[in-house]
């Protein structure tokens, strides 16, 4: 199956507690969109907001993880 995914397209700095810190190719969940400013959560599990217009929508297929002894 397909996730969407997002990956940050440049670095930048969270300026207070309220945004993330994220850095250029670093993959994202988004926790809620209605906003200019997302709240995303990043997989060390911080959460905060970022601008939307720097992330950018990816598709990563998912296999199920195969076993050979």
């Amino acid at each position: 199956f397909l996730l969407k995914n997002l990956r940050v397209k440049i670095d930048r700095k969270g300026r207070n507690a309220k945004e993330l810190t994220v850095r250029r190719g670093e993959l994202i969940e988004i926790e809620n969109s209605s906003r200019n400013w997302w709240r995303a959560r990043n997989f060390l599990g911080d959460s905060g907001h970022v601008p939307h217009n720097i992330l950018e929508e990816i598709e990563i297929e998912h296999r199920p993880l195969v076993c050979t002894l």
